[in-house]
């Protein structure tokens, strides 16, 4: 399982040109967190 993950994250670090030591921030603007209406 580690194994797919560390491929994982070098194939995206192949894709999108960052360095794996060094790999780009979340950008936690682009997202946002609400609750679910039903829950309360």
């Amino acid at each position: 399982m580690v194994e797919r993950l560390r491929a994982a994250q070098y194939l995206n670090s192949v894709a999108f040109n960052f360095d794996l030591d060094n790999p780009p921030r979340l950008d936690r603007t682009a997202f946002s967190c609400r609750a679910h209406p039903h829950r309360q």
